[in-house]
């Protein structure tokens, strides 16, 4: 005997009306998803968590009923509207909110006074986001300001106290500028749309308060980038590649920069300031960096240098800063090292490496990497802790007295270890022997 189906929608709408319907019943048909409006009620204690509250907003209609039972003391709150049909630009958000974030919204509520953090993701908002003057960290992902069809994307912002962005999936052809006075941090992850490389961009005022530049792609991104700020103080584009007209001048003030796995060129001369210089290869530790230019006199502020990643870099060093704490060279270099610095920490010598070292090495030394070629006597420092023995090393070592974490002993290490209970000791397989 058929059902009858439209007895089954009145009794279903029965069990919703008395808050009798279990969950598991409300996708069991189209018909049923359709008419049957479930009536639940949502209590919100002081000990109900964030997550669950969460979830309560990400998967009901009317998402203003349940912020009108939120109590004024709550600082924080994340709203996914992707599911949501009511209009969120009525909302009443709570009087002392400190962080907000918003996803998949088109016309944003009123912001309260109080905010301090604002994250927007997916969202499309048809004029600029005016900030109120407590705010001042800002984060968008995905998200545009465009007034019509016709018009490109853009994103404005209008906050006086705004001090942090991030613009992250950032479309190339979407105009940023001008960015707001008084920022001190600047972070983009440029997005090219279906993954297309050498698409242009634009950032040619930077604000002159700058302290920090971060910028990011997966992808070649042909980006005109103005003058750096005289403030600026970290530039990092370890993930984004430089041309050479981006790092000439360097902003005396500069204590920080990291550039990507392509860049190749002279770096001139460096600002006094710098205290760590960083080429690296950003995708894989295994990948190719081609930095291959002499370095030049190096700044005496200087604390980090890592070309660990450069490949076939293998140019002599010049005279080394007394500050430096940290040395990492590329498997290609094999070129005599200067005087170390006495204070040095850190020393990374690649596979190549085989020339001379100092019989006794710095006594501040804490972590040193041997290159597979070399093969001298050496005196190790009292305070050493991870110690990698290349593979064609042969002279006896006094361990014993070390306070080792890591010690990996090369292939053709023949000598005897003593107990070293609080060291993770591994061998090498023989490469060059």
């Amino acid at each position: 005997m058929p059902v009858d189906g439209n007895a089954v929608v009145e009794v279903f709408k029965a069990l919703a009306s008395l808050s009798l319907l279990p969950k598991c019943a409300w996708g069991l048909n189209k018909q049923l998803h359709r008419e049957v409006k479930v009536v639940t009620k949502v209590i919100v204690r002081k000990g109900m968590t964030a997550a669950m509250f969460r979830a309560v907003l990400t998967t009901k209609i009317d998402a203003a009923a349940y912020l009108s039972m939120l109590p004024e003391t709550v600082h924080s709150l994340a709203l996914d509207a992707s599911q949501c049909q009511a209009n969120l630009a009525d909302l009443a958000l709570p009087a002392r909110l400190r962080t907000l974030r918003l996803t998949h919204l088109h016309e944003l509520p009123a912001l309260p006074a109080s905010l301090t953090s604002i994250t927007l993701e997916s969202c499309s908002l048809a004029a600029a986001l005016e900030l109120p003057a407590s705010l001042t960290d800002a984060s968008l992902v995905d998200t545009s300001c465009c007034a019509s069809t016709l018009i490109p994307a853009r994103i404005a912002l209008v906050g006086p106290s705004l001090r942090v962005m991030r613009l992250l999936r950032l479309q190339p052809a979407w105009n940023i500028e001008p960015l707001p006075h008084g920022l001190t941090d600047l972070y983009i992850t440029y997005e090219p749309p279906c993954g297309i490389p050498g698409m242009s961009a634009a950032l040619t005022a930077l604000p002159q308060s700058l302290e920090a530049l971060t910028l990011s792609s997966d992808m070649y991104v042909n980006l005109a980038l103005g003058a750096l700020p005289h403030s600026l103080k970290t530039f990092d584009a370890s993930h984004f590649d430089v041309v050479h007209s981006m790092v000439q001048p360097l902003p005396e003030s500069l204590t920080q920069l990291s550039l990507s796995s392509s860049f190749n060129h002279a770096l001139g001369a460096l600002p006094r300031s710098l205290q760590e210089l960083r080429i690296t290869n950003t995708h894989s530790q295994w990948g190719t960096c081609v930095f291959d230019r002499p370095l030049g006199p190096l700044p005496p502020s200087l604390h980090v240098v890592n070309l660990a990643a450069c490949v076939t870099f293998n140019h002599a060093l010049g005279r080394l800063p007394d500050a430096l704490r940290e040395l990492r060279l590329g498997p290609a270099f094999d070129q005599p090292l200067p005087q170390l610095p006495a204070g040095l920490e850190v020393l990374v010598l690649g596979a190549a490496f085989g020339a001379a070292l100092p019989a006794a090495l710095p006594r501040a030394l804490r972590e040193l990497h041997m290159g597979h070629h070399f093969n001298a006597p050496l005196a190790l420092p009292p305070v050493l802790e991870v110690l990698i023995i290349g593979n064609r090393y042969t002279h006896r070592l006094d361990l014993a007295a070390l306070p080792l974490r890591v010690l990996r002993v090369g292939g053709s290490y023949r000598h005897a270890l003593p107990l070293l209970p609080r060291t993770c000791v591994s061998r090498a397989h023989p490469l060059w022997l």
